[in-house]
């Protein structure tokens, strides 16, 4: 993370979508603070319905033992990052586990060597969250994780503690996945300026892969030759720097294919950008550079899906959304951004994107959401799925801003667990609960602690049909600088976790919903 340095530069290809989408995000809260009306707007209509075919995303199965896999790449050995695993077991016995981490060098000339691979088995109790933290020894390098369980009732999560590129302290947090496959997609990324992908390819297997790695800079596709025939050792992973043979790109995504045995993806995005943002003034029309910058975890979905599902936003002054949305398919799709339910049909917003491409939608979603902080179901129409990412913008100075992506979530559940949840001296943790229906909820929060310590009640919260409700857990816990939460609701709700370092960067993380 701190590794990336910002290259100042003053042109702007107008056609970037993934540029073009954050300096309207910046012209837009620019022009808020000049007019001192920055402020937090209802969000249209309350939702008046479900979700519909909730995307097959990772879920907790209550009575299903499994594999969870995280691709990372979490960095390992020497250097300012650390990196850990947090494995929940919400339910009522002890389960056993065996940890499996592949390790491999930094990428040189685009692309990771060396490899080793440690195992150790241990025991979680019930209703607890254990904690594997990542070696720091050796040299610096990346690591992927699997989890194999003998139980059920299981959610795992990733995180990367480090320091950001303006000197403070960033948590990136990202749930893990349960599905090894021939392909997998990243919908959003920059390698413009000082901005950089890693790309990790992780096999999970006892046998290795062969994966061709294709990426779409918006309206093109480009296959590095570089990145054609990746031999992905069995139990083992390969990290590309997409930077190395991917120019001066401000918006793409990637296509992982496997053409022979399967894997999990996932990437490490670094923000650093400068955005030229044209405001007006009493003197005119002024411009100034913003600095952009962020840094997100992220894991690739298995497949596209044709409905993705976002929990609101966290309300604060000057935040806004874009959605990146990813055609990994030949063929052009029309999709649709919209709050769920009745209330969306007539307010959706709605584009095509064509085969291969990436469109951005930026908010406001509707005409009365002001920044377009309330949620949204994103639908592809007809057979072609699409992969989407939220980016998210924070305003912090006249010359910087914060960004970071989150993928989608499986839709609403009653039960949800957040693994890697963090609350120190030096970082809040924030929960975004929203009821997307009309019926209304009571929502229940539980702590579950590391070991021996019973599930402790935080807090019982009252929601309104159509309704949100972001509740600071600083106001229930004092500290706790690693523990989980299991969240559960009388209705199905969205619940999204947001991390925010008292100097630094804030990003967020998806809950992951359980299924009995």
């Amino acid at each position: 993370m701190s590794d990336v340095v910002a290259r100042h530069r003053h042109s702007w290809a107008a056609r970037a979508p993934r540029r073009r989408a954050l300096l309207g995000v910046a012209c837009g809260i620019a022009l808020l603070l000049v007019v001192n009306a920055l402020v937090r707007q209802p969000g249209g209509e309350p939702a008046g319905g479900r979700f519909v075919g909730p995307p097959s995303l990772p879920v907790v199965q209550m009575g299903k033992p499994g594999a969870w896999h995280c691709p990372g790449p979490l960095p390992v050995g020497a250097g300012e990052e650390s990196s850990r695993v947090s494995i929940v077991n919400s339910g009522t016995s002890a389960v056993n586990f065996l940890v499996v981490v592949s390790r491999t060098g930094l990428p040189k000339g685009g692309t990771s060597t060396g490899a080793s691979i440690s195992r150790s088995r241990f025991e979680v109790g019930a209703q607890s969250q254990a904690v594997v933290a990542l070696s720091r020894r050796g040299p610096a390098g990346f690591a992927a994780v699997s989890i194999e369980t003998d139980g059920g009732g299981i959610g795992v999560g990733e995180s990367i503690v480090g320091a950001s590129t303006v000197g403070g302290p960033v948590l990136l947090s990202s749930p893990c996945s349960l599905a090894a496959g021939p392909q997998g997609y990243v919908p959003t990324g920059s390698t413009y300026g000082g901005s950089d992908v890693r790309l990790s390819l992780y096999d999970p297997n006892a046998t290795p892969a062969v994966v061709n790695v294709n990426v779409s800079t918006g309206t093109t596709q480009t296959s590095p030759s570089a990145f054609q025939g990746v031999v992905v050792p069995a139990t083992g992973l390969v990290v590309l720097d997409l930077h190395r043979w991917v120019f001066e790109q401000s918006s793409l995504a990637v296509t992982a294919t496997a053409v022979s045995g399967d894997v999990v993806v996932g990437a490490l995005e670094l923000t650093s950008e400068t955005v030229e943002v044209a405001s007006r003034s009493a003197a005119g029309h002024r411009t100034s550079h913003v600095r952009v910058t962020g840094s997100s975890l992220l894991v690739g979905p298995d497949r596209g899906r044709r409905q993705w599902a976002f929990a609101s936003m966290q309300s604060r002054k000057g935040v806004a959304s874009t959605f990146s949305v990813y055609n990994p398919a030949t063929r052009s799709v029309s999709v649709s951004v919209a709050p769920p339910g009745r209330a969306g049909i007539v307010a959706a917003l709605t584009e095509v994107v064509p085969g291969g491409g990436i469109v951005d939608f930026a908010t406001p979603v509707t005409g009365k959401s002001g920044l377009g902080t309330g949620s949204v179901v994103i639908s592809a129409q007809g057979p072609t799925p699409v992969v989407v990412a939220r980016l998210t913008t924070r305003y912090k100075t006249r010359v910087l801003e914060d960004i970071d992506a989150t993928p989608g979530t499986a839709g609403p559940s009653d039960e949800w667990l957040l693994p890697g949840a963090s609350l120190t001296s030096r970082i809040d943790d924030d929960v975004t609960l929203e009821d997307p229906g009309t019926e209304g909820a009571t929502v229940t929060l539980l702590e579950l602690a590391h070991g021996e310590a019973a599930p402790a009640r935080l807090e019982v919260v009252s929601l309104g049909a159509g309704s949100e409700v972001e509740l600071n857990l600083r106001s229930v816990l004092k500290y706790a600088p690693s523990f989980a939460l299991r969240v559960s609701a009388s209705v199905p709700i969205l619940v999204e976790q947001q991390l925010t370092p008292l100097s630094g960067l804030t990003t967020s993380a998806g809950g992951i919903p359980v299924l009995r």
